[in-house]
């Protein structure tokens, strides 16, 4: 959630500046994103270091972090952004079976995807499809080849690496290429 909070920051930073020099009536509305970007991994900040000081038996209920219902916020983020994004649901309201890791993982892979939408092909739709069956959890985010491809500095590009292992330790699999497909299983 921090990385992606920071994403969302870097390249919002870089557009309000654009604008700045450009469009000055609108870098306000990039500014209050860069703010609520800033608040939420503030709050995430928060709630891990929380969780890191739970001392058990405390009474203090641990979340399990984001659920599948929350992808639509992810999507809404990613439309404010400026990124032109259609999502479809097959399976809602997410069955009992589905277990909290799969659920991040699928939030997280989304989340993930969309952020790579944004740093390497925001000019593009994208497309996010969760399906949801008695056997498995699929996630899929589509989107059109982007404009340049900028090489990332040293130390960052891991994203679809550490997706690839959440998924494997899940049981799934994940396929990487202008989509992103994860396929885990629920029981």
């Amino acid at each position: 959630m921090v990385g992606h909070a920071l994403v969302t920051i870097t390249v919002q930073a870089k557009v309000a500046s654009h604008l700045l020099a450009t469009r000055p009536e609108f870098a306000d509305e990039a500014l209050t994103r860069i703010s609520a970007a800033g608040t939420a991994a503030l709050d995430e900040l928060r709630g891990i270091v929380g969780v890191l000081r739970e001392v058990p038996g405390d009474g203090t209920p641990m979340s399990p972090g984001p659920r599948l219902e929350d992808v639509g916020t992810l999507v809404a983020d990613a439309r404010a952004a400026g990124t032109a994004v259609s999502i479809t649901l097959t399976g809602f309201p997410v069955p009992d079976p589905v277990p909290d890791s799969v659920q991040v993982a699928a939030y997280r892979h989304v989340q993930e995807a969309l952020t790579n939408v944004r740093r390497h092909a925001a000019s593009t739709p994208a497309e996010v499809t969760v399906a949801i069956d008695e056997q498995e959890v699929r996630v899929r985010v589509r989107n059109g080849p982007g404009g340049e491809v900028r090489p990332l500095p040293p130390g960052h590009g891991t994203g679809l690496l550490g997706l690839r292992e959440r998924a494997g330790i899940l049981g799934g699999t994940l396929t990487a290429g202008t989509s992103v497909t994860v396929k885990a299983i629920t029981d």
